[in-house]
């Protein structure tokens, strides 16, 4: 007897799959909207974004910004609490 296991073996441990789907494979599929738990002033020394991307990720896309405005990386910050908007 073969005491080895293969992937194959690991992935139908319980089964086969009773079905099949895919589910969120785009990134349109992806939404996410930035809640601010205060209200913009319009004063003092920080400048916000809104920034909407795709397919990149918050820390590049944070790099790409402090090199654009010639600041430290360290300059650039991104914060609070995100929704996940569902279809």
């Amino acid at each position: 007897m073969n005491s080895k296991l293969t992937l194959h073996d690991w992935a139908h441990a319980f089964g086969e799959a009773q079905s099949l789907g895919i589910i969120r494979t785009t990134p349109d599929d992806f939404i996410v909207n930035e809640i601010q738990s205060f209200e913009l002033s319009g004063k003092g020394e920080h400048a916000f974004l809104l920034i909407e991307k795709c397919s990149e990720n918050t820390d590049y896309v944070a790099r790409l910004l402090a090199r654009f405005a010639g600041v430290r990386q360290r300059d650039v910050s991104y914060a609070g609490l995100t929704h996940l908007r569902h279809y």
